[in-house]
């Protein structure tokens, strides 16, 4: 009887720790929350969609396509930078993640966001 009582208190305990954080384990931020966060911490952003970074300067990356790009986030304040890549699934986003290169800078990937950054504009992002 004790070791049932145990194991289910066990139990209990980790569906309750997996209610209380699942929603953020397996939703990544939006590109809104993203904005807000930069633009909160003083950053200079730039939101574009997919199809409006393709065709911009700022696409080093020629191999992106656009039906597979949502949104391109970008901040920068004063020596931090951070470009983030909204895709539109995981299985994309890990595709890019072996094309897209951004040197000095930190890199990641979370659910279909990529982020390529200094560890400030990261932190001040919320990734």
């Amino acid at each position: 009887m004790k070791l049932f009582i145990k194991l289910f208190t066990f139990l209990s305990f980790v569906f309750i720790l997996v209610a209380l954080t699942g929603c953020s384990l397996f939703k990544s931020m939006s590109a809104e929350q993203a904005k807000a966060n930069l633009e909160n911490a003083g950053y200079e952003v730039v939101v574009m969609t997919g199809e409006e970074f393709i065709k911009s300067d700022k696409n080093k990356s020629p191999a992106i396509e656009t039906n597979e790009l949502e949104k391109y986030v970008y901040g920068k304040k004063g020596e931090d930078v951070i470009h983030l890549y909204f895709f539109k699934s995981i299985d994309v986003a890990s595709k890019y993640m072996e094309v897209i290169q951004a040197t000095n800078l930190k890199q990641g990937q979370k659910n279909e966001l990529l982020y390529f950054g200094t560890q400030q504009a990261i932190k001040d992002a919320g990734i």
